[in-house]
């Protein structure tokens, strides 16, 4: 069992920030082989995978902003269409709690 395979033992809900969405889309060497294995758990169910719908506004900034309708596509294909996988609506109260958090 490797070393993240151990610390997601037991794990069924994951949080996801938007970097590792760009890392993951743009094959990023570094990080690839983590995030393959973290959205494979995520696509067979073993973990259900989640972000705030302010990611899907970060990712797509620069790809929109360069014509690169091919990445768009990767991130809102990942986000809004991924089995498992939920993005979370934004309101004054989950701000709040995110800022205690």
């Amino acid at each position: 069992m490797t070393p993240l395979e151990i610390f997601l033992k037991g794990i069924t809900h994951l949080g996801i920030d938007t970097a590792p969405f760009i890392y993951f889309v743009e094959r990023n060497l570094t990080y690839l082989d983590t995030l393959l294995f973290i959205f494979n758990q995520i696509d067979t169910g073993v973990i259900t995978g989640y972000s705030s719908v302010i990611t899907l506004t970060e990712v797509l900034t620069m790809p929109k902003k360069a014509g690169m309708t091919s990445i768009e596509n990767a991130y809102r294909d990942l986000l809004i269409y991924s089995r498992n996988f939920n993005l979370i609506s934004i309101d004054a109260h989950i701000a709040v709690t995110a800022a205690d958090l």
